[in-house]
């Protein structure tokens, strides 16, 4: 039985091979059209985060230093604290006013109970949800006194 299938992967395989290298470029030429735009939009999703930026008025249940974001290929990693909120969700809080140094401090300012404006941009509301990190991103807040 195991020798069928690996004569049937073999087959396959010759087939796929065999195509691609007659008629892979058709295949890139359809597939281009549709992942340069789109890679263009993901690389531009920090400039688009900028743009239509909306303040969310949320209440601070706990929130937690963490550091992680390496990639596939070994990038580098980030800082960053992960606020869970009463009525928006987990946010999580990164870019210049958390570094490694300081994402502790940064986490304990968030207090339970406290209230905090979050200013999350377009990509964060839309898209970052679904592809970077699970989680809107901000950079900008402050506490409401």
């Amino acid at each position: 039985m195991t020798s069928r299938i690996s004569e049937l992967l073999a087959s396959l395989y010759k087939r796929v091979r065999t195509f691609w290298m007659e008629q892979g470029w058709i295949v890139v030429l359809i597939g281009l059209p549709f992942m340069l735009p789109w890679d263009a939009f993901i690389v531009m999703g920090p400039w688009v985060n900028m743009l239509d930026r909306q303040d969310w008025k949320c209440e601070v249940v706990s929130a937690e230093p963490r550091v992680g974001g390496a990639g596939l290929r070994g990038g580098s990693s980030n800082a960053f604290v992960v606020v869970q909120t009463k009525n928006c969700g987990e946010i999580l809080v990164d870019g210049s006013s958390v570094s490694f140094d300081n994402n502790e401090l940064v986490a304990a300012s968030f207090d339970p109970g406290s209230k905090w404006i979050f200013e999350v941009g377009w990509f964060a509301r839309n898209y970052s949800m679904k592809i970077e990190r699970v989680l809107p991103t901000v950079e900008y807040y402050h506490r409401i006194s």
